[in-house]
């Protein structure tokens, strides 16, 4: 089978394709963050580390890669699946990078009218829970 010039041999033209994307899980010490290759932190002593992980998310506008990184599982399992759950909202393009985002600013931005604090407070609360 011949491929054409600019083309992938996956057949996608070659601007469209991209590899597929994988992260990595790794245990990183909850006293200094550091990496922590065994059950105890070479670098503090602690002893009690967590699961974390880190994915490329893309670049920014300079092109330099931009990662997303978060930590505190109890198990691997469970940054593992955290890990897969963002990789699928990356691949299906659901994936909307966290902002600090003011609700004074929401409501200027989506046109939402204001509403007094006790009438925000209740569904808030609700949300919350």
């Amino acid at each position: 089978m011949s491929v054409a010039p600019g083309q992938a041999q996956t057949g996608i033209p070659r601007q469209t394709w991209r590899p597929v994307m994988s992260g990595s899980v790794f245990k990183r010490c909850t006293r200094c963050g550091a990496r922590v290759p065994d059950r105890r932190c070479e670098k503090c002593g602690a002893d009690s580390p967590s699961w974390a992980f880190t994915v490329d998310v893309g670049t920014d506008a300079r092109r330099r890669r931009k990662q997303w990184a978060r930590s505190g599982f109890g198990t691997k399992k469970a940054a593992e699946h955290a890990l897969r759950e963002l990789l699928t909202s990356l691949d299906q393009r659901r994936y909307v990078e966290p902002r600090r985002l003011t609700l004074e600013t929401y409501w200027s931005t989506t046109g939402c009218r204001r509403g007094s604090p006790s009438s925000v407070m209740p569904a808030v609360v609700i949300a919350a829970r």
